[in-house]
């Protein structure tokens, strides 16, 4: 566990999930303006990303997955 078997990318994840070097999840805590931000832009990128895969990919609306 641990190891993304493709080094070409990142795949952001919410907070459920753990932080990996390949899987970027926001700040627990924010501590500052920096750490905001990043929450809000990642959020918003997370949030159109799984707009856009789910009308693409109807039978998603209906998956239904936790971490292990």
């Amino acid at each position: 566990m641990g190891k993304m078997p493709n080094n070409n990318g990142i795949i952001l994840g919410d907070s459920a999930y753990p932080l990996l070097p390949w899987l970027m999840t926001p700040f627990a805590m924010v501590n500052n303006d920096a750490e905001k931000r990043f929450n809000c832009a990642h959020g918003r990128t997370r949030s159109t990303i799984e707009h856009l895969l789910k009308r693409r990919f109807a039978c998603l609306n209906f998956l239904h997955v936790e971490p292990q």
